[in-house]
């Protein structure tokens, strides 16, 4: 394609390339992956400087050889234009509930891959074990318990009725619960394969597993936001800086939720969000380098 003159571009999605050894409280990164080590591209694109830096130091062929890197901000494959709306207008554009000062959070896992399929395609140990799955939701029952204002809407990565990814017993009693439990009414199930946008638009806040890209997408477009590790098992990863949007204890959690409820306006990781990505309509910015080979 670059021998026929055509524009060769390689796209990056979201922050899938942040990655962690899985050991619990290590301290170290070896980033010895040969993917993305050679691109023969003519230029990148990444959501954010962090992608466009881990690309550029493992190429192999060269300074010379390196393509044109640009940054899309968080493009995703839907209507961005959703988040142009503040929170309760996209609510109430969809039709959930919401009443005065509730918040509410939207949730993003990364879904954990069954025992069968993993030996069905080949794939080594998980990062995202059973047991992380079920602290992550089990400590979120702990903060509806805690914080009687918080509404949580989850958005699941995979469809939980599919058999190749495992759903944890904490996550079916948060959707699942009946009308024994208090929070019944506060928990909001989307569709699995939804319009990404929409469920960071519904949200005042977005917390994910590291290092899933929604938690991201709530940042740059003026949402508070954090990632939960409740088993400490993402603390060797690159970018370090990532550290400051990473949580690791059930109490932290709910005090940081609680912090949420009770506070107006930009929260310390909304300051610094553009240090993450572009501030702005993702859209717009896509479909201008897509039209325009000059646009920067």
């Amino acid at each position: 394609m670059n021998a026929c003159g055509a524009r060769t571009v390689s796209w990056h999605y979201g922050a899938n390339m942040f990655e962690f050894p899985g050991t619990p409280n290590a301290n170290w990164f070896r980033d010895r992956r040969i993917y993305n080590s050679v691109v023969v591209a003519r230029e990148v694109w990444a959501w954010g400087e962090e992608t466009r830096d881990l690309v550029t130091d493992r190429q192999v062929l060269g300074q010379d050889r390196l393509p044109e890197f640009r940054l899309s901000g968080a493009v995703m494959q839907g209507d961005s234009r959703w988040l142009q709306r503040r929170p309760e207008e996209a609510r109430a554009h969809f039709g959930l509930t919401s009443s005065p000062g509730s918040l509410h959070v939207g949730v993003f896992d990364v879904a954990t891959k069954s025992d069968t399929e993993r030996r069905i395609i080949g794939l080594g140990p998980v990062i995202y074990t059973d047991l992380m799955q079920q602290h992550f939701f089990e400590d979120l029952i702990a903060a509806l318990e805690a914080i009687p204002s918080l509404h949580i809407i989850i958005k699941p990565k995979r469809d939980i009725a599919e058999k190749a990814h495992m759903t944890s017993d904490s996550m079916m009693r948060l959707i699942d619960a009946d009308d024994s439990f208090a929070w019944r009414n506060r928990v909001s199930l989307l569709p699995h394969n939804i319009d990404p946008y929409i469920p960071v638009a519904l949200s005042d806040c977005c917390i994910g597993m590291p290092f899933t890209s929604p938690v991201l997408v709530g940042l740059s477009s003026g949402r508070k936001g954090i990632y939960y590790d409740p088993l400490g098992r993402a603390t060797g990863f690159r970018p370090q800086r990532m550290e400051a949007l990473v949580i690791r204890n059930k109490q932290t959690l709910i005090d940081r939720v609680a912090t949420w409820a009770n506070q107006s306006g930009m929260t310390e990781e909304h300051k610094k969000a553009d240090e993450y990505l572009p501030i702005g309509d993702p859209g717009e910015r896509f479909a201008a380098m897509l039209q325009d080979d000059s646009y920067v």
